[in-house]
């Protein structure tokens, strides 16, 4: 009997994919949701931009810092049971905030307190869904698993943000953050009784073991190159995320809901372009497609910070979801690629992570650009992604990029 090659009907047929999908689809809305609604949140009730970049850094910073631990627990305890544990914190945290400000009793220091506390365990779920692809796929099938993996975090950027800011707009922050919460707990709920996929059980230490995560990290050509261009891309994006809202609000005279619309047009260009890079073959052609990708990125976040009008606006981030999709699946696969699956957890973890260090940087500093002028804070954004695309020529070169194997465990780390 002939084999079925790679596609997306055999991907959905290895039992159990489907349903981590919905799973991941599920948490992924809550938190694209949460990086709208969080912003939109303060500007409303604190009118304070700057708080609101310190807020997303809370949400987002202490997670990445802890990702070393956070990938030898994934290693050593499994994946489906942390991701739900993540989820679950979540929503606790965001729901005594809802609470709090209801009634009267949220002040900027607990709101960022609690903020961090939504965001502590984050590397959970967002480690444990990339790497619970690989365990559960063959190899020929990880191009359209990422892909899959990709769009549906994509497509969670339209949903999320649209109705994020649709609820913040008609039934206030409060009821906004709400939903989250609901979301995240209807995500735990959905991987109730799921196998484990994979060996876990890691030896030694937890703290040794997230250590040589690290240095396994730092010590790979390959993916020290992504973390050190890619945090710098992030800066920018964290600038992004906060500058494009003030923009839209101050300056254009929208509203809420205007600027979930023009989240889920960046969502929209993702997923469509996720599933169709997909289909093709990205071994071999990861540097150029990774340069063109970030080139891409630099000039749409230009036309935002140059846009006129809201509609031009839109189409940039069009343009801007259009280049993250094969950007997105090629680093993934890339990632998985050159990672031994012994160190699946903690490399994919820690590289995470050093990746999109850059986002809370870029978030927590943004209220300092924004100060000086909404639109010289969106044009340093785009600065940043042109530096990022030059370390990327730099660091990726063939050499490195020619060695699309799995690198050797350090010799410091062996015995």
């Amino acid at each position: 009997m002939e084999t079925p090659g790679p596609s997306y009907r055999a991907t959905f047929a290895v039992p159990g994919f489907g349903r981590l999908v919905v799973a991941g689809l599920i948490g992924r809305a809550a938190s694209a949701m949460l990086n709208v609604v969080l912003v939109l949140f303060v500007l409303e009730r604190f009118h304070s931009p700057g708080l609101a970049g310190v807020a997303v850094f809370a949400s987002i910073g202490p997670s990445l810092f802890l990702s070393p631990i956070a990938g030898a627990l994934l290693d050593r305890y499994g994946r489906v049971r942390l991701i739900m544990l993540d989820y679950l914190v979540a929503a606790a945290a965001l729901g005594t905030m809802a609470v709090l400000s209801s009634v009267g009793q949220l002040s900027p220091p607990l709101l960022v307190i609690l903020a961090m506390v939504s965001g502590i365990t984050g590397m959970l779920s967002a480690a444990g869904m990339r790497t619970v692809v690989p365990l559960m796929l063959p190899d020929d099938l990880w191009g359209r698993g990422n892909a899959i993996d990709s769009s549906g975090s994509t497509i969670t950027i339209i949903v999320g943000p649209a109705l994020g800011g649709l609820l913040v707009g008609l039934l206030g922050p409060e009821a906004a953050i709400g939903v989250t919460v609901g979301l995240y707990a209807t995500g735990a709920a959905s991987l109730l009784g799921f196998p484990e996929p994979g060996e876990r059980g890691i030896e030694g230490s937890l703290l040794a073991s997230s250590l040589a995560g690290m240095r396994y990290v730092l010590r790979h050509a390959i993916l020290r190159g992504m973390a050190i261009s890619l945090t710098v891309l992030n800066i920018g994006a964290g600038i992004l995320v906060v500058a494009m809202p003030v923009l839209v609000l101050r300056q254009m005279h929208g509203d809420s809901t205007t600027v979930g619309v023009l989240w889920a047009l960046q969502g929209v260009g993702g997923a469509v372009s996720g599933f169709i890079a997909g289909r093709f073959e990205t071994r071999r052609r990861e540097r150029q497609i990774i340069l063109a990708g970030i080139l891409a990125t630099a000039a749409a976040t230009a036309v935002i910070a140059a846009a006129p009008n809201v509609y031009i606006l839109g189409l940039a981030c069009l343009l801007l979801g259009l280049v993250t999709g094969p950007l997105d699946v090629t680093l993934f696969s890339l990632r998985q690629r050159v990672t031994g699956q012994q160190w699946l957890g903690r490399a994919i973890a820690v590289s995470m992570s050093l990746n999109f260090a850059g986002f809370p940087i870029g978030s927590g500093v943004s209220g300092a650009f924004i100060a000086v002028d909404v639109r010289f804070a969106l044009a340093v954004a785009a600065g940043l992604s042109l530096a990022g695309a030059g370390l990327a020529a730099l660091l990726l070169r063939p050499p490195p990029m020619a060695a699309l194997e799995p690198e050797p465990e350090p010799l410091a780390l062996r015995g």
